[in-house]
This record gives C-alpha cells, structure tokens and sequence, in this order.
C-alpha cells in the first residue's frame, strides 16, 4: 500500500474549507453579521477592524475583475463564469431566475454556479496568496507571510492551451485595459494614498493578444506593486519594439520598501507565458527615489495564414467558426484544383486537406503540392472520416486527422506545427 501524503491531504482539506467559507459569504454577501465571521477576513489579511465592508469589498472586486472584455464572444467560459457570479451573487437573483435568464436548467446552473465559484477561488487565492502561511489550525500567520513554499508554477501546453480557448485572441487597446484594471483597483489605490501617473493614450498601442489573459495578468501586478504600504507613484508606460511591445510598470517611493519577492511573481510569469510573453522584474535607486518595475514583454503578433482544402462548405464554415478569436486566419477553398495557386498567393503556414473530392482526389493534390518548390516545405494535415493515417504519413502529410474533428484537437495540431508569428518592424 502506497503511503498516504499528509502534507497534500492537508492542502487539499485547507481548498475544500476555502470553497465552502466562501460559497457562505458569496449567499450572505449584503447580510454583516455572517461577513464579519467569516474566517475570510482573516485568510485575505484584510482589515479586521471594518471586516464586512472590507470582505464585501474585496468579493465584489474580485467579481469584476474576473469580467471579460466587450470583444469577448458572450457565450464564452469567462463570460458565463461572470454573468453566474454577478447574477447569483452580486444581484442575488433565484437560481430559477439565474437560470432562466441564461437558457439553463436549474441543474445545469448548479454546475455552472460551483464552477463560477471555483474560478473565484483561484483568483482570490493567488491574488491574496493565501497559501503562504497557512498554520495547521486553518489561520494565517503574518510574520510567516514571506515564507513561500516552492512550487511549480509552469503549466502544460494543453493547460495553457485551454486559457488561450477561454480567453480569445483579440485586438487589444493596452489603454482600454488599464482603464478597466485601475476602476477595479480604485478602492486599493485610494486606501494606500498611491497616484496614477498614466502615460499611455487609448489607441496609441494595439496589438493581437489575448486580451482577458493581460488583464488578468496587469491586475496581479499592480496588486503585488500596491504591497501594504502607503504613499509614492505608480508610473504606466509602453514602448513598441521590432516584434514586441512592452507594458512598464513602475512605483517610486522615497524610501526604501521591502523587497519584491520573484516568487510572489511566478504565477503571474507563468500567465504571461501563455500570453507568448516575458515578465521582467527590478528594483533600485534613481533620482532620489527607489523604484520598483515590472515589465510585461509581449510579442507583436499576426495571425498565421491556414489553408483547408475541402469541397464540403459546411465543413469549411465548421473549420472557420473552430478559428475565430485563434491565432490562426482562416482561409478556405472548396477545389482542390485550386489549392495550389491559393497556398502560394496566400502565403499559407500549413494546409488542412480533404481525401474524399471530385475533380481531383486529396491524395493526388498532395503529391503536387508536395513537389511544387514554393509549397513542398508547407506542413500538410490530411483529412478523411476513413482511418487512412499510415498511408497519409508515407505519401508525405506531417499529420493524419480523421473526421469529425473537434475545435481543441485541430487547434492542437496547428499548434504543433506553428505558433503565431511576430510583426516585422514598420
């Protein structure tokens, strides 16, 4: 028999505790007496002394943030996280009403409501970074506030794939973002008497990203810049290099304050990692100020040109819906004898081929366009609802894909053969 991980046993018992203390407060938001029990206060480090407005406060914002930019298609994950959270919890409607409103049963608004819960949780849980010091009794001790323990950060690709599915790739105005990200902070900002100097002008600086992924990822920032002390000034700034832009953001104080701690920044590297980023931290004197920066290098992207070869139109309206809001440019073309002029007019970065077509079989334009010298370096993925793999592979396809293919298996596939390209300078 295998032994039995306590220390992981007892992490888990301290998440399942969280969820349910906050499920509690989250039904009681607007009700004093049970927010200002709620063992919350005291997991968050929040203010004990006005603990039901401050928890109140902090729940609500926390909601806010977890909202999806405008541009989001509205029957995304994010969005339905949030309408669930804002509906249920900051209107306090019915479940019945709830799921009404959003063409649900009840008891897919159960599942919806305890999933919406749980993305809460993880945002307050590594924003507030409430496992750093958990005592064994279930408290939170502050002087053991910066004894981290180390764990790993990185996620998989299909993790990060997942947050890029969720999130969306959208053009992005990094003012319209900061906007929304300083109104969510406004209460922290006012409290620790901190002044915005913001230099970015909306539409100055757009750029394809993941838009929901950034906020998400200059909200934590500015949170682990805001600290617990008072006074001094957050600077915001943004250069545009070859390839890249990069998003500063600095707070000068005129003393010294404690040190930033790289790990209280890794789960946020490890976000802007999936944004196909860099996080860069620093600190020092200048000018009769310390100053302390974070920066956020992202890459200057384009979306990659794919070419789907398939005589069936539906398939291809299927193919162009599985793309949007990717990384990838859909471009379809319904005869294969066209296929060769396409990929080369288009400059295509991969081609997704159909077996089963008239006038000239997928297996035939796979050999020409396998001998042709502009196309012959191009991936080719081979399509058929037939299991056609080995021959596929032997006749030249860098990957076989049998029909019908799921949205996450063929971003999967794309993925391996090509990631986004960055800009050429101007």
């Amino acid at each position: 028999m295998m032994p039995i991980n306590h220390e992981l046993d007892a992490a888990s018992h301290r998440k399942i505790d969280f969820f349910e203390r906050l499920r509690e407060a989250l039904y009681a938001l607007y009700d004093p007496v049970v927010i200002g029990d709620s063992p919350l206060n005291e997991w968050l480090r929040l203010d004990q002394n006005s603990a039901p407005l401050v928890l109140r406060q902090a729940l609500l914002d926390a909601i806010t943030a977890l909202k999806p930019q405008d541009s989001d298609p509205r029957n995304s994950k994010s969005w339905r996280i949030y309408n669930v959270l804002h509906q249920r919890f900051v209107g306090q409607w019915s479940q019945r009403k709830v799921a009404l409103n959003l063409a649900l049963s009840e008891r897919q608004l159960q599942r919806e409501e305890k999933a919406a819960i749980k993305a809460l949780m993880s945002y307050l849980w590594s924003t507030y970074h409430v496992d750093q010091a958990w005592q064994g009794d279930g408290s939170l001790s502050l002087d053991d506030a910066h004894a981290l323990e180390q764990q790993p950060h990185d996620l998989s690709e299909a993790a990060a794939q997942e947050l890029r599915l969720a999130a969306s790739l959208v053009e992005t105005d990094i003012a319209v973002v900061l906007d929304g990200v300083l109104a969510t902070l406004k209460s922290a900002l006012e409290r620790s008497k901190v002044q915005v100097d913001n230099h970015i002008d909306a539409g100055a600086y757009r750029l394809l990203t993941y838009g929901e992924l950034l906020r998400q990822a200059v909200l934590n920032v500015l949170f682990q810049l805001l600290g617990h002390d008072e006074g001094g000034t957050i600077l915001l700034d943004v250069e545009r290099l070859t390839g890249a832009v990069l998003l500063h953001m600095q707070r000068n104080r005129l003393t010294e304050p404690e040190a930033l701690d790289n790990e209280r920044f890794a789960p946020i590297r490890a976000l802007v990692q999936v944004l196909d980023g860099e996080l860069i931290v620093g600190s020092g004197w200048a000018d009769n100020a310390y100053s302390q920066r974070v920066t956020i290098r992202l890459a200057d992207i384009t979306k990659i040109p794919v070419l789907f070869v398939d005589d069936n139109a539906d398939t291809l309206r299927l193919y162009q819906h599985h793309l949007a809001h990717s990384s990838y440019q859909f471009i379809g073309c319904n005869a294969p004898l066209q296929s060769l002029n396409m990929a080369k007019e288009n400059a295509v970065h991969c081609i997704v081929l159909d077996v089963l077509m008239p006038e000239l079989d997928g297996w035939r334009a796979l050999e020409i366009l396998r001998h042709d010298p502009i196309t012959e370096s191009i991936p080719i993925i081979v399509t058929s609802i037939l299991p056609q793999a080995e021959l596929a592979l032997a006749l030249g396809a860098v990957e076989f894909m049998r029909k019908p293919i799921p949205q996450s298996a063929l971003l999967a596939a794309l993925s391996r053969w090509h990631r986004p390209s960055q800009k050429e300078s101007a």
